[in-house]
């Protein structure tokens, strides 16, 4: 007798947890069918509006939020859109969807088979044109800076650029230059950059000078102390103009006017 009741009771346990666990799963079912989504809050973009994101990510009001896959939708959006970089979505239930992106700004160009070919720090391309680079700018209203000394292979919209086989060491010194520059903040201030030799690598800094770096080593401290090292020049030299090589040792750096 004993024994019937203890299966009586396991048999009862099991079929009160089914029991329940259906309930909330015929809950979540029926609960899913009225998160439709009313409501899109965009956040952090500056090239694009909110609408431009709206429809590039492919959702409209009345999509369902529960069985939303954010993946698939932030790829949509950088699909589409190349300047984002990065997209971070949200449900806020029950009926919000939060998209929020960060920008990518365009620092540099590289001209291709004719073309004027935009592309941010990383080396992605954002932009491709037959329209001459002074058209263009970057984000705070400067001018570009012109790179030199790349061979690439190919340039695709929203994707890296491709250097040609056996030459991608021209390409990752550019990428690491702009990099660092755009850290630093004197993105504004280059008016080219010639990566040809990346043991030499110079560029033109504030359309009077000629910054030699030599190579990345060291680079992000040569590139933080050129500011105050320009600036004393200046007040050494009436309109300065020349060469400024940063290759020696820090307290030997040469400047040669011109």
């Amino acid at each position: 007798m004993r024994k019937k009741n203890r299966e009586f009771s396991r048999s009862s346990v099991m079929y009160i947890v089914f029991g329940i666990a259906l309930v909330g799963v015929m809950t979540l079912i029926g609960a899913s069918a009225f998160l439709g989504i009313n409501y899109f809050i965009i956040s952090g973009a500056e090239k694009y509006t909110p609408e431009e994101i709206i429809e590039a990510s492919g959702l409209s009001q009345g999509n369902n939020l529960f069985y939303l896959n954010t993946q698939t939708v932030a790829q949509r959006i950088k699909k589409a859109l190349p300047y984002v970089d990065t997209v971070e979505i949200t449900r806020d239930f029950p009926d919000t969807l939060s998209i929020t992106v960060t920008e990518s700004k365009a620092i540099a160009y590289v001209v291709f088979e004719g073309d004027t070919v935009i592309i941010d720090s990383s080396g992605r391309v954002l932009e491709r044109s037959n329209v001459s680079p002074g058209s263009f700018t970057g984000g705070t209203n400067k001018s570009l800076i012109e790179v030199r000394g790349v061979l690439i292979s190919d340039a695709v919209v929203g994707s890296q650029l491709k250097p040609e086989l056996g030459v991608e060491q021209f390409v990752n010194a550019m990428k690491s230059v702009l990099i660092l520059m755009e850290l630093e903040g004197i993105q504004d201030d280059v008016s080219y950059l010639d990566v040809s030799n990346i043991n030499n690598i110079f560029f033109g800094y504030q359309g009077t000078f000629r910054i030699i770096v030599g190579g990345v080593g060291e680079l992000r401290m040569k590139l933080s102390r050129l500011p105050s090292d320009i600036l004393k020049l200046q007040e050494r030299y009436p309109n300065p103009r020349g060469v400024y090589n940063m290759t020696g040792e820090p307290d030997r750096y040469i400047f040669t006017p011109e």
